[in-house]
């Protein structure tokens, strides 16, 4: 990332931006099962020196920039680096005229770090985006994310607000563990902890994930096609699964009311009561609020229905009262569930839609996937197999699942890749390794334990020595007729919600 060159700000207008942007990493260490952040930036955390972020950080305050998202997928996932940064960008930003205001995504277990809480107060950062996705732990136990529930999240919570630092959660509901009863849960989570203002989405399997891999397996991913009525642009409020503890229609209706719920004025006025009065920390510098933001909260005012008026001047005598220096914060907060508010109508008409498009009979389609093991795929597999068999027979307990996990490890490649592999790189290599660790890992974990009965392993056709080089190729071969014949097999059926 140290090649990447500086921004061209000056083309930029930046006055007509809400925020500027900085990416300082790229790669999360962790691996939930619904995320394709680790297929897109890998797991290793790579990042820019330092120097160069707080040059591009300097070229926007020069452009007028108030405000910048540090873009990292997880801030912390190199903390001597992020800490590096963060002792930098403390006197940089104090040396403004007017400092700015940051935002970035991070990870739960930062609440276990007070000196970086502290620093990210005194930076001057008005708010984290959090990965907190569910007060149902299995449900983090099955995607899992164990920097979520092997803790207290809403102890968690509550610490890093307590240094006024609101979270704006991702939550998500729709996991295999969720009934219907999670959505009065999630409400009753949000408005306990204090989280503003959520992202509440429902669960969807990016494809190529290892959720999208396991649904599709299961048949449990459907067409999005199928999923947006004619007169829809965006299927973004929607889902592509099949949820395993209620109907897609309980899925949709209960979805809808917690959004309505959530934003309604008086459930946000409580949150950010409790968010407020969370805060034990005052940063050492006081932050100001902004002409721009004056401006903006004065015309967003008066154009206000009377209960979101009155919402606003008892939210900021409230909070004059108990955290004067979170009022600029609070404002942005406020801009936020008034856009939503606005936006409300039309998501919830969305959904509608969709509720009324598959109560009709819609036929959803579960979604198809590579039937065949492109060509260009064979040779570096047979090339790399040698590699493959030892790192899954080095890893297994239980050998006699070696035939089924190599078996896996390629299945689970090509439903990643196959739509559009094209050409055998280093990061395919990386990913087919990762898979191997992946396939032991569960395997692992569901062997049986001494004097259990195993489950019967494939049988692959070639016998032989490990060394014997002829027989591992004609291995990989087998492995590839497996693998296609499985692909082959699953054939899509036309189901009902």
């Amino acid at each position: 990332m140290a090649h990447s060159p500086l921004p061209r700000w000056d083309k930029v207008d930046v006055d007509r931006y809400h925020m500027g942007g900085v990416q300082t990493t790229r790669g999360c260490p962790f691996d939930c099962e619904f995320c394709d952040v680790i297929y897109i930036y890998g797991r290793q955390p790579r990042h820019k020196p330092v120097e160069q972020v707080l040059e591009e950080i300097h070229a926007l305050e020069r452009r007028g920039a108030e405000g910048i998202f540090l873009c990292d997928d997880n801030f912390i996932g190199d903390p001597g680096y992020a800490k590096a940064l963060l002792k930098e960008l403390i006197p940089l930003n104090r040396s403004f005229r007017r400092p700015i205001g940051f935002f970035t995504q991070i990870t739960l277990n930062v609440a276990k770090d007070d000196q970086f809480l502290e620093s990210l107060a005194d930076a001057n950062f008005f708010g984290l985006y959090i990965g907190v996705e569910t007060p149902n732990v299995e449900s983090l136990i099955e995607i899992n994310k164990p920097q979520n529930y092997r803790t207290d999240i809403v102890r968690d919570i509550k610490k890093i607000q307590s240094y006024g630092l609101p979270i704006k959660a991702g939550m998500i509901v729709g996991f295999d563990h969720d009934d219907v009863t999670i959505f009065d849960r999630q409400f009753e989570f949000l408005q306990e902890t204090g989280i503003v203002h959520p992202q509440i989405n429902m669960l969807k399997a990016p494809r190529g994930t290892k959720l999208w891999v396991r649904l599709h397996k299961e048949g449990r991913v459907v067409e999005m096609v199928d999923l947006r009525p004619d007169d829809l642009e965006t299927t973004d409020l929607l889902t592509n699964i099949l949820p395993a503890g209620m109907t897609r229609l309980e899925l949709l209706s209960g979805y809808r009311n917690l959004l309505q719920r959530v934003r309604d004025w008086r459930n946000f006025e409580a949150r950010v009561k409790t968010m407020v009065s969370q805060v034990r920390r005052r940063p050492t510098h006081r932050r100001k609020v902004s002409g721009r933001l004056l401006v903006m909260a004065a015309k967003a005012f008066f154009s206000m229905d009377r209960q979101a008026r009155r919402t606003a001047l008892r939210l900021f005598l409230y909070t004059r009262r108990r955290a004067p220096h979170m009022v600029p914060t609070v404002m942005r907060l406020f801009g936020a569930q008034y856009l939503s508010a606005r936006r409300l109508p039309v998501w919830l008409e969305t959904i509608d839609k969709q509720i009324r498009l598959e109560t009709e009979g819609r036929e959803l389609r579960r979604e198809q996937t590579v039937f065949f093991v492109p060509d260009g795929f064979k040779k570096p597999f047979r090339t790399s197999f040698p590699e493959l068999y030892e790192r899954v027979s080095r890893g297994l307990i239980d050998r006699s699942r070696l035939n089924d996990a190599l078996v896996e490890v390629a299945y689970d490649f090509l439903t990643r890749w196959g739509p559009s592999f094209q050409e055998f790189g280093d990061h395919h290599r990386a990913f087919l390794h990762e898979l191997c660790d992946r396939t032991v890992a569960k395997e692992n974990a569901e062997a049986p334990a001494r004097g259990g009965q195993a489950p019967a392993p494939r049988e692959l056709t070639v016998r032989g020595e490990r060394g014997d080089e002829l027989r591992l190729k004609r291995l990989a071969d087998e492995v590839l007729r497996l693998v296609e014949q499985d692909l082959r097999n699953f054939q899509p059926e036309a189901i009902h919600a």
